[in-house]
């Protein structure tokens, strides 16, 4: 049995198994084969991930979901047909060499963007002149990819957005939270996400304490120290940020409806340094309140940096693996689009709108048409444009700052798979080696045909 599910394997991804064919990926996945219950893939996946011994984790989950023709493997069908058209280009050394280790640890999902990103720059630098992780003359560099194009040096750097998630409810503790021993169903809210069983011990006792007094006619009821204020006869409002529910109400007639609703966690898209910019710009006038959208204290403000600042240090740490001089490409693998505006703001700024309020005799006052503007502070900026909007203290720097980034020619945010796949070129306008039209073009046109691959081929079927 084991002898055929490993053929089945390489049968079905012989270009993956050439590339990954090595004595670790081999122990990985002969302890894999007698531990999995083969008969159930549900068990199978669970085991996996609770197993420490076996490295290639997320490569074998994805090999058992590829040939169970589950959707949410997908994934390695494509690695396998991005590997088989690198194997025109190079041999099986190269490539093993190249990619081998990082897709049997946890660098997996990373590594899938870097070798379909491969398969474009394959494309557009000259034929023949792509190397892998080749150490740079004269210096300790050895960026992802380098090569020539149009016979100019050229570099390609490869890496991902991968920002940390705010946490979320599992469903067994839902599920524990659902068993409050009283005869009607319910809707709560949480004010903030749990992740330990014994939070969702305490929520249960509350709702069954809360639901044992709520039959007289106080309009607050309070429990273990909590004040729930009464908004109608059968729901209930906490606003002690401390408590861990925020709301909750009782159908009596639906003992079986039960539902536990997340909290909802915002991130600011600028910065402190922007808003103070925009404050000072745009003062507020007077006999104006501003709208306060929420409590910044309370527990649905996810605590963090703004997101396009994270973006930022991910393409300022590939700096180093810039080549001066040479054209430098840095690939941006971004899985989910919401994170692309945070992308365009850390290259040339936070977007900002503002509206023009113009007296008039007619009906007192009107507004002009909208004026989008970015914040002075982004990595790909206009100097020349910025500088006067810059305060005395940072005009010295302006010029050191944007050279700084000079090596890069551009980043090319690149998102494969299901999730609206697209592909997108952000120049670098004080770049200095800037990619001509003709080779942004190319190159997103490239890398557009890798991303919608999947939906191409779907369509054609």
């Amino acid at each position: 049995m084991f002898a055929e599910i490993q053929d089945g394997f390489s049968r079905t991804y012989p270009s993956l198994f050439e590339v990954i064919n090595c004595t670790s990926f081999q122990r990985d996945l002969n302890a894999f084969l007698q531990s999995a219950d083969l008969q159930n893939v549900k068990i199978t996946f669970e085991q996996l991930k609770k197993t420490r011994n076996i490295k290639a984790k997320r490569l074998l989950g994805s090999l058992l979901g590829g040939i169970c023709d589950l959707l949410f493997t997908y994934d390695v069908h494509d690695l396998e047909r991005d590997l088989r058209e690198l194997t025109l280009r190079f041999d099986i050394p190269t490539l093993r060499q190249a990619f081998s280790d990082k897709l049997l640890d946890d660098r997996y999902d990373n590594t899938l963007t870097e070798i379909a990103a491969a398969t474009v720059v394959c494309e557009v630098f000259d034929n023949g002149s792509v190397h892998f992780e080749e150490r740079l003359p004269g210096s300790w560099k050895n960026p992802d990819m380098t090569g020539t194009w149009a016979g100019h040096k050229a570099v390609a750097e490869v890496t991902c957005v991968n920002i940390e998630y705010p946490p979320r409810t599992p469903a067994d503790l839902e599920d524990e939270i659902k068993t409050a021993s009283f005869s009607a169903g319910f809707n709560v809210w949480l004010r903030s996400p749990i992740i330990f069983i014994e939070r969702a011990k305490r929520i249960r006792v509350l709702l069954e304490k809360l639901f044992t007094s709520r039959g007289g006619l106080e309009n607050v009821i309070t429990v273990d120290g909590f004040p729930f204020e009464r908004e109608d006869h059968d729901s209930f409002r906490c606003d002690d940020a401390a408590c861990l529910v925020q709301y909750v109400e009782f159908y009596l007639d639906l003992s079986e409806s039960r539902s536990v609703q997340q909290g909802v966690f915002s991130v600011s898209m600028m910065s402190e340094r922007d808003r103070s910019y925009l404050e000072e710009r745009y003062p507020t006038p007077k006999q104006v309140i501003p709208i306060q959208f929420g409590n910044g204290e309370d527990a649905f403000a996810h605590r963090r940096n703004t997101f396009f600042l994270a973006i930022r240090d991910m393409i300022t740490g590939k700096l180093s693996q810039c080549s001066p001089q040479a054209i430098n490409v840095i690939i941006l693998g971004v899985a989910n689009p919401m994170f692309d505006l945070d992308v365009q703001n850390a290259l040339y700024g936070s977007y900002y709108v503002t509206l023009e309020h113009r007296p008039t005799a007619a009906d007192g006052v009107t507004l002009a048409d909208p004026a989008p503007s970015r914040v002075p502070g982004g990595i790909f900026r206009l100097i020349t444009e910025s500088v006067a909007e810059l305060s005395e203290d940072e005009r010295p720097h302006a010029e050191e700052y944007v050279h700084f980034y000079s090596d890069i020619s551009g980043v090319l945010l690149f998102r494969t798979g299901a999730n609206m796949p697209d592909a997108q070129f952000f120049p670098n306008h004080n770049a200095t080696s800037p990619l001509s039209t003709q080779q942004a073009d190319t190159l997103v046109e490239t890398a557009r045909r890798r991303c919608n691959r999947r939906a191409l081929a779907k369509a054609e079927a």
